[in-house]
C-alpha cells in the first residue's frame, strides 16, 4: 500500500511558495488596474464638468452676442442688466436703420432662478417687454457689461460648476459692436 503523506507539491507540481508568489502577483495587477480605472474616472469627470462650464459659457455669450449684433441701441440699466433695441420696421419687413423702436426690446440680466435680477443670481435670464423670459444659461457665477464705446459694449460670461469635489470655471470676455444699424 502506497503512504499518502503530504509532499510541497500539489498534484500539478507547484509548491505552494510559488502559488502564493502568482496569487500576490495577481493581487497586485488587479489592485493596479482598479486604481487605473478610478483615476480614468476622476478625469472623466474632471473632463465632462469643465465641458459643462464652457458650453453654458458660450451658449449665454454667443446668444447675447447675437442679439447685440442686429440692436440699434443698447441701454445699460446696471453692470449686471441691460437691454437691446432694434430699429423700426417697415410695412415690408425690413429695418429702417434710421429709427428706433424704443418699444419693443430684449432685456439680459443676472437673476435668480425665478428670473429676478440678482448680482449675485446664477441665471442669464432672457426676457422681452411683453414676456418674462426664461434662463438660457445656468450657473452663471458673472455677468458684466460696460459701455465701451459709441456703438460697442465689452461683455464678461464667467460660469462655475462644482462636483464631488471637483470645481469648473469658464471665463469668457469679449468687446460686441452693434455699428450694422447705426
Amino acid at each position: 500500500m502506497k503512504s499518502r503523506c503530504l509532499s510541497p507539491m500539489n498534484k500539478r507540481g507547484f509548491t505552494m511558495a510559488e502559488v502564493l508568489v502568482a496569487a500576490a502577483l495577481l493581487l497586485l495587477v488587479v489592485g493596479g488596474t482598479a486604481g487605473l480605472m478610478g483615476t480614468a474616472g476622476q478625469l472623466e469627470q474632471a473632463v465632462n464638468l469643465q465641458s459643462t462650464t464652457d458650453q453654458g459659457a458660450s451658449r449665454a455669450m454667443n446668444r447675447m452676442v447675437a442679439e447685440i449684433r442686429e440692436a440699434k441701441e443698447v441701454e445699460i440699466l446696471n453692470a449686471h442688466r441691460f437691454r437691446v433695441y432694434y430699429p423700426s420696421l417697415l410695412a415690408n419687413g425690413h429695418y429702417d436703420r434710421f429709427r428706433l423702436n424704443d418699444s419693443q426690446y430684449i432685456e439680459f440680466a443676472q437673476t435668480d432662478a425665478t428670473g429676478r435680477p440678482s448680482p449675485t443670481g446664477n441665471c442669464l435670464w432672457r426676457r422681452t417687454e411683453s414676456d418674462t423670459g426664461r434662463a438660457v444659461a445656468e450657473n452663471l457665477k458673472l455677468l458684466r457689461v460696460n459701455s465701451n464705446s459709441r456703438h460697442s459694449i465689452r461683455l464678461t460670461v464667467h460660469t462655475e460648476k462644482a462636483g464631488r469635489g471637483r470645481k469648473s470655471e469658464t471665463r469668457l470676455n469679449g468687446r460686441v459692436l452693434y455699428l450694422r444699424n447705426n
